[in-house]
């Protein structure tokens, strides 16, 4: 309500009154009932803006005016509500001080003009000629004049200098002066505390980690003992001036801020800015404010603008690495889909480690693409050398497959996950300084064991500091669900192959025909006769259904195997998911070191279909 009628008050928004309800629409949240009184937050939509930006009629005097103020106009009352006055001329202020300034309106004006600069000349002619009752406009810069820039600067007029239309004037110094006029009127100008001067206490050369601001001492017309409360605020502004300006980027506003204090009871004459809150190489501006006991807000300072830098982060760049992460983790066993955990999502999980010699404060850290994730304020906020540190997709979740005992700083935003099918991923000092930046992929030469076979993606060699946007530095996880919080072991199925004296896992095993690796993975070698442990397909009847089966037998003691049961209709195109496919029945252990999977398609045989099922075994390396 207040930043809405501070904004009409701005671009002159005045063709309204109480009653006008052909102009309006109203509802109310929470929802219109009898528990609340029929009562709620009064929404009103807006209607007729190309009435605004000039001198127009009426006087802008809708509800929100008239719950201040006495009004005019139908449905208006002569009655005031002076105990709302404070926060509504609170909130013109802080409009006049952050948005209505020319360095902020004009830009943006003229932003919005080159977005539709190619529509003036179309424009221009289909209106040429047209009857003024048509809306024929001749233009601000004399007879015939339709440039756009007449209409830009009209505008840029209007909102700073002021001048004559037809139809009325705006004082000298346009609606920011109004502003100046609105903010301190009804005797609200002479309460207000002094605006506070801003300085900077903090490093030379604003790096991002040391940036400090001081306030002056609260001064208030009522005198001693009426401090209230006091506020902070960064923002990052557009600089057209600035050696890095891109004349393409969005135009930034300082309303929009990087990161607010929130109000502070007590006066706190220093503010220090969390180092997550900006990025280097960037513009920001950084204000505060004060407030009395009667809940009256200066004025913002006046801004104290700087370009950040980047301090030194090669203790982060030479040793913190993301060494295990877990994209598409392994579908839900029946345990933990009876807990709740109904989407494979739930397991995934980030491992950073720290291959250095220092002890790395990760407090300064955040993961900004990929997943949204703040190391300042977490559980765990340092790191040994040798250590690891985890963040996850849902604590509860990740605790009922992994256990409660590894060190996870906390878990990334509701809704967040890592794509399935590969994207960025990247660890940043502050807001945006590249730690770790790469891009994953489901696809070779990324190792596909992770896409869902319950491996994780895993570095190699973690104390090289090796380059992250190799496919060639990752493989996928010795252990089927990902090894977090510990280095990876030896691969059982490495210890294997070296047993039979080769290297080459499609190799037959003996002369039984099939491979080292499914040999390894199916217990092969277990068995009399290996060819006894390859999956067996079958069709089971199911009331007056056919459904395709397959069993296949998993060898207990590999922690470096992954398995995957994929459909097909045409032997061409595979797929793979839980909802493909269901459990038949439990494991059954064979008593020899393999335990006996039986699973079945979800969909039945009919008279003119055929489905195929095959099993995927990874072993990863």
């Amino acid at each position: 309500g207040n930043l809405s009628h501070a904004l009409v008050e701005a671009i002159r928004h005045y063709d309204y009154w109480p009653s006008a309800n052909k102009n309006m629409v109203y509802y109310f949240e929470p929802q219109y009932l009898r528990a609340n009184n029929f009562l709620g937050k009064l929404w009103i939509l807006p209607w007729d803006t190309d009435a605004s930006w000039g001198p127009t009629w009426n006087s802008g005097h809708d509800v929100v005016y008239n719950s201040l103020f006495g009004a005019s106009g139908g449905g208006s009352d002569s009655n005031s509500t002076p105990s709302l006055w404070p926060e509504y001329f609170n909130v013109v202020r802080e409009l006049r001080d952050l948005l209505w300034q020319r360095d902020q309106i004009e830009p943006l004006v003229e932003e919005f003009a080159g977005r539709i600069s190619a529509f003036e000349s179309p424009d221009a002619d289909r209106w040429k000629g047209a009857p003024s009752d048509a809306g024929n406009y001749g233009g601000l810069g004399g007879a015939g004049s339709s440039s756009l820039a007449n209409l830009v600067q009209d505008l840029k007029n209007f909102a700073f200098s002021g001048g004559n239309w037809p139809g009325g004037g705006v004082v000298a110094g346009g609606r920011g002066a109004h502003l100046d006029s609105l903010q301190g009127s009804r005797g609200e100008g002479g309460q207000i505390p002094s605006r506070p001067r801003i300085s900077y206490a903090g490093a030379t050369g604003f790096p991002t980690n040391d940036l400090v601001f001081r306030s002056s001492r609260f001064v208030d017309p009522q005198g001693a003992g009426s401090f209230g409360a006091m506020e902070w605020r960064i923002a990052e502004i557009t600089d057209p001036s600035a050696p890095n300006h891109d004349p393409t980027e969005k135009f930034k506003l300082e309303w929009e801020a990087a990161w607010e204090s929130g109000v502070l009871t007590t006066f706190q004459s220093n503010a220090s800015i969390p180092t997550t809150a900006v990025r280097s190489g960037r513009t920001y501006r950084a204000r505060v404010r004060h407030q009395d006991v009667t809940g009256r807000w200066s004025h913002w300072s006046d801004p104290l603008q700087f370009t950040t830098t980047l301090p030194d982060i090669s203790d982060y760049t030479e040793a913190l690495v993301i060494s295990e992460f877990m994209y598409h983790p392994q579908a839900p066993s029946p345990a933990e889909l009876a807990a709740g955990y109904d989407s494979d999502d739930f397991f995934e999980f980030i491992e950073l480690y720290n291959a250095g010699d220092t002890v790395l404060d990760l407090t300064d850290l955040r993961f900004t693409k990929g997943i949204d994730f703040d190391f300042f304020g977490s559980s765990v906020t340092t790191l040994a050398p040798g250590q690891f540190v985890l963040v996850v997709a849902d604590l509860e979740a990740f605790e009922y497959r992994y256990g409660n005992l590894l060190p996870v700083a906390g878990q990334w935003e509701d809704g967040d996950r890592l794509s399935n099918g590969g994207e960025r991923l990247k660890l940043s000092f502050g807001a945006g300084d590249s730690i770790r930046d790469f891009t994953y992929d489901d696809t070779a030469p990324w190792p596909i064991s992770a896409d869902g076979g319950g491996a994780s993606l895993v570095l190699s060699n973690p104390d090289a500091v090796p380059d992250h946007t190799l496919a060639a530095n990752w493989r996928g996880s010795a252990s089927p669900l990902g090894s977090p919080g510990a280095a990876e072991g030896e691969s059982m199925f490495s210890s294997w192959m070296d047993e039979q004296g080769n290297t080459n896992p499609q190799s037959p095993f003996g002369d039984s025909g099939i491979s080292l690796l499914l040999a390894y993975a199916t217990g092969g070698d277990l068995v009399e006769n290996p060819r006894e442990a390859l999956p067996v397909v079958s069709v089971v009847s199911v009331g007056d259904d056919l459904y395709p089966m397959l069993s296949y037998r998993v060898r207990k003691d590999a922690n470096d195997v992954s398995y995957a049961v994929e459909l097909s209709e045409d032997l061409i195109s595979w797929e793979r998911s839980p909802a493909l496919v269901e459990d038949v029945s439990s494991p059954v252990d064979n008593d020899d070191g393999t335990l006996t999977y039986t699973v079945r398609a979800m969909n039945s045989l009919g008279s003119n279909s055929q489905q195929f099922l095959r099993l995927v075994v990874t072993v990863g390396q």
